[in-house]
């Protein structure tokens, strides 16, 4: 990779220059080169729609690396601002949601994010050719941060926490280095991912590969949102709609529990445009053609992510829609050839009730001042209350040779 930096470098140390920005367009050409197109949630393309169209509260920002005048490494970067008593909406009242809304009140948190709040994944940085073990990295990813913090406050940009997201729980901490800083972990909700079997050619191999309760609780289900058609939209008709489905993507938002950022009414339109046919937009109508529901998926290599989706909540009771668009996106990523259909981090029974399986992951968090750092980590996983449930099995048993 002969790709050289273009503007005025800043020294990390003897032996790294780092430069930071605040467009994806101003170093294009060598992103892309350093990432290829190996995975969509690395591509300027998609830091091109959340520029265009990113939650109220955040903001992308790009780190690059370089040694010896030549690129090597990008860290894709966000500056969050977070209210927790904006985002905790529990439902039910008790002295433990009412200890936890008390705390949310105290929380407020303008942080620099390494990674991305809205999808869930390793994105915290790319090396190319590197030898750097996990732990070199993580401790040029730290210089990177602190170097990047000290910048933002000439800029104004005050900021009192770093985060990195997201770590599989099964690498080692020790490995990573992370022992031996002043971050402190916490868990979040797991990825529900489907492993697509290789020996299913289509759905209804899927369907065979079930026991015969979960068998009939899918036909059933699909049975019911029968009279529904789930078509296909193209940019002019997501543009067009907009006042028809966006209120049902708040009608689920305003449902969780716990949420870190409302989408705006555009966000699905700015993905479209960017990420064209690795972005699908499927809407749910009835027989009036009114819109019931829709959800939305991203390709990304062998890899359907299932990304925002709403639905009308008196519709879903009465015919399962929801459940019914989890079977359609399973069809879909059969049909296409991907291996795996990841679900995200909400409903995570009914996900593992046809088939998904938790992918666990930890979050590292600072603070910046040493004396709230002792408590930030003890704070957020109290915030961070985690779901209660119940694995599912639906599937047979595999005849062993």
């Amino acid at each position: 990779m002969n790709c050289k930096v273009q503007k005025e470098k800043q020294k990390l140390n003897e032996r790294f220059y780092v430069e930071i920005h605040s467009s994806i367009e101003e170093i294009r050409e060598e992103w892309d080169e350093l990432t290829g197109s190996e995975d969509i949630f690395l591509s300027s393309d998609y830091f091109k729609s959340l520029e265009e169209c990113s939650p109220k509260g955040l903001e992308q920002r790009y780190a690059i690396l370089s040694e010896h005048n030549k690129i090597i490494g990008c860290f894709p970067l966000q500056i969050s601002e977070f209210q927790a008593k904006e985002s905790i909406k529990d439902q039910k009242r008790n002295d433990t949601s009412n200890f936890r809304k008390s705390l949310a009140k105290l929380v407020n948190i303008r942080g620099l994010v390494a990674g991305n709040m809205l999808v869930s994944g390793e994105y915290m940085f790319r090396f190319y050719n590197s030898d750097f073990s996990a732990k070199e990295k993580f401790e040029i990813l730290e210089m990177v941060l602190s170097h990047c913090i000290e910048e933002f406050q000439k800029e104004s940009l005050p900021l009192n926490v770093v985060f990195t997201k997201d770590v599989p729980v099964e690498r080692k901490i020790e490995e990573i280095g992370v022992k031996n800083t002043k971050f402190t972990s916490f868990n979040v909700e797991p990825l529900m991912v489907l492993h697509i079997d290789q020996e299913w050619s289509s759905f209804a191999d899927y369907l065979a590969g079930l026991t015969s309760k979960y068998r009939v609780r899918a036909r059933r289900a699909l049975k019911k949102s029968a009279h529904f058609s789930f078509r296909e939209l193209q940019i002019e008709e997501i543009e067009q709609r907009i006042d028809e489905y966006f209120p049902l993507y708040l009608e689920v938002f305003e449902g969780l529990d716990f949420t870190l950022f409302q989408l705006p009414r555009r966000y699905f339109v700015s993905l479209k445009r960017h990420l064209g046919d690795n972005f699908r937009f499927i809407v749910i109508e009835n027989a009036e053609r009114q819109i019931q529901g829709f959800y939305t998926l991203i390709h990304n290599r062998g890899e359907l992510h299932a990304h925002f989706l709403g639905y009308d909540k008196q519709v879903n009771k009465e015919t399962q829609l929801y459940l019914t668009m989890l079977y359609k996106m399973i069809g879909y990523g059969i049909n296409k050839g991907f291996g795996l259909v990841d679900f995200g981090r909400t409903a995570l029974e009914i996900k593992s009730s046809v088939g998904a399986v938790p992918h666990y992951y930890e979050l590292y968090l600072k603070h910046s001042n040493s004396f709230a750092n002792l408590f930030i980590g003890p704070i957020v996983n109290i915030l961070n209350k985690r779901t209660d449930w119940e694995p599912r099995h639906p599937f047979k048993e595999k005849k062993r040779l």
